[in-house]
């Protein structure tokens, strides 16, 4: 395992500041994904680069991900990320309605202090949405 060099050591003045991640995801079809995004949970399109579209760009509010097209379905059923929310009752009403709520991925509380459930793309990807349950609300 590499160790960490000291920035001072390199004459680096400013600190190293991380601003956000940017999750990539796979679709079998990135055309009918940007659509899945934007008509169900009301995400915007940022960018789309070919045509058909390999690769797309999406945001909703300060959540940004992007979409490449992968043909190995296996690959989309093994990828999920959770996205940390306000308002889930809300969107899980919204999802619901929406029947893309994964069969296991109900609405429920977590020992961990939160409120999560599931939802599932149309190319098998997962994403769990998330609120975090205030630390006095005990």
């Amino acid at each position: 395992m590499p160790e960490f060099v000291d920035p001072g050591s390199l004459g680096i003045v400013r600190p190293v500041y991380f601003k956000e991640a940017v999750p990539v995801i796979p679709a079998l079809d990135v055309a009918i994904t940007v659509a899945f995004y934007e008509e169900k949970l009301g995400f915007t399109e940022l960018f789309r680069a070919g045509d058909p579209p390999v690769y797309a760009g999406l945001q909703r509010d300060g959540v940004k991900f992007h979409i490449f097209e992968c043909m190995d379905k296996r690959i989309a059923d093994w990828t999920a990320f959770r996205v940390y929310v306000r308002g889930i009752a809300e969107l899980y009403a919204i999802s619901r309605t929406a029947r893309i709520i994964h069969p296991n991925g109900v609405l429920g509380e977590t020992p961990w202090r939160t409120t999560e459930f599931t939802i599932v793309d149309p190319s098998g990807v997962a994403i769990t949405f998330v609120e975090q349950k205030p630390m006095d609300d005990r």
